[in-house]
Formats: C-alpha cells, structure tokens, sequence
C-alpha cells in the first residue's frame, strides 16, 4: 500500500527559470507525435514535427519528420543552423532522439547540450506552450476542412511557422520575427 502512495518530498530543488539574456543563446528543441494525423507525401509516411524555438525570442522553427531518429532530428537541425546560425545552448528533453548523432551534431558545433528533467514537462514549458498554439491551428483547419476533409500539415507547416512568427506575442509586445530579425513582418495575415 505505501508503495502505491506518491510520496511528497520536501527537499525538492528550487524551480529556476529557464531564460536566454539575448537571441540564438538557447533553443529548446522537442518532438510532436502527428501519428493520428500521418500524412503520405512523396512515399514519405510524415508521423512527427521537429519543434525548435529561440527562448529569448520565441521564435520556431517546425520540420516535418517520418520518424523520431537521431540522424533525422540532427539533419533537420543543421538545416535550421545552417540557415540561421546555430544557438550557444540546446536544451531537450530525455528522449533518445536528442542523443547519439544529436550529440556530435552539437559537440561539432560547439554548442552546449543540455537535458531537462524527467517527467518534467514544465522545464520545457515555453517549447510546449507554443505546441497548443500551432495544434489548435491544424485541428482548426482539419475542422473547417481547408484541404478536403485531410489535414496536410506537412504542406502547410511552413505557414503555421510564419503565422506563428508573425503574430504578437503576449509576452514580447511584438513578433518574435521582429524580436528576432529587427524589422516587422511583411505579411498580412498574422492572427493565430
């Protein structure tokens, strides 16, 4: 019976918030599992989206992915790095995906990897909180049925990453493409 009972500790370690003093100084880096909405393009079996985001600027960067590897999550990486510039910090969670060519990947790009804790999910909590954001934009599309009644969110992924960029953000007072990049967005549509 004590077993079964969660016990409460009372040496638990002070929360400490996860902040970045300026842009590309820390990303926090995650997978959403997409595999009740897999979408086939290009004989490709689409199941998962790599989400980054800069913590200082709240800006994301969202790949598509046909599995959770390592050698996946590091090419879709290096992709936004090469194109970017790559962040001093990583932060991931636990999950085997960010270890074992994600590693090298940092380690040859002098970046510094770092874990949060286990079944923690608030020490991602940026990262996370952006995820309901762009998720209820693809159930929203899904149900107005945008694309026929079938919900690519692969083809429509890079709009979902610029509304999501170009929309105030609460915390911000601004974009987290004019946070980012210094001037406003060009586009028109920026309501999430």
């Amino acid at each position: 019976m004590q077993r079964q009972k969660r016990p409460l500790f009372s040496n638990k370690a002070p929360l400490i918030p996860v902040d970045a003093k300026k842009p590309m100084e820390r990303h926090q880096v995650d997978l959403v599992d997409m595999r009740k909405l897999i979408v086939e393009k290009d004989d490709v079996s689409y199941k998962y989206i790599l989400s980054t985001m800069d913590v200082f600027t709240r800006f994301v960067w969202l790949r598509p992915l046909s599995d959770k590897s390592s050698e996946k999550v590091a090419a879709k990486l290096r992709e936004i790095y090469a194109e970017f510039g790559n962040p001093k910090i990583l932060q991931s969670d636990q999950g085997s995906e960010f270890k074992g060519v994600v590693t090298r990947l940092c380690k040859d790009m002098n970046i510094k990897l770092i874990y949060s804790s286990s079944y923690h999910p608030q020490s991602q909590g940026k990262i996370e909180r952006s995820h309901g954001t762009w998720k209820d934009k693809i159930r929203f599309d899904l149900i107005n049925s945008k694309f026929g009644g079938i919900c690519d969110w692969v083809t429509n992924l890079p709009n979902l990453q610029s509304i999501y960029n170009n929309a105030v953000h609460s915390s911000l007072g601004i974009s987290p493409y004019e946070c980012l990049l210094g001037i406003k967005p060009n586009s028109v549509n920026t309501k999430m």
